[in-house]
């Protein structure tokens, strides 16, 4: 596989390059982090910001089976982290617990 550029909704440009056998590295042309990779069918993104404690400002976009985030909350006063998977149509959810 060569390297497949698509542009985005936003107008960003992204480059698609096979990082290893079943595997899709996307990140940006300009540089900067896409936070998305696919493994076999499975799409993992990661979501970072302040999303108003509590995940209260946070939804994921639209998207399609096999989908899998890792949403992290930086509020200071509720911090957080969920992982959501797409499946049947819906979004899925569950806490992460920090380990001790």
């Amino acid at each position: 596989m060569g390297t497949l550029y698509v542009r985005g909704g936003s107008g960003s440009w992204y480059q698609i390059t096979e990082e290893k056998a079943g595997v899709l590295k996307v990140e940006k042309t300009d540089g900067s982090p896409a936070n998305l990779k696919a493994t076999n069918g499975i799409i993992t993104k990661v979501d970072v910001g302040d999303y108003g404690g509590g995940f209260a400002n946070y939804s994921p976009s639209p998207s399609e089976e096999g989908v899998v985030i890792l949403a992290i909350d930086t509020n200071s006063t509720s911090p957080g982290a969920r992982i959501y998977v797409y499946a049947n149509g819906k979004w899925y959810y569950t806490e992460l617990t920090e380990v001790a």
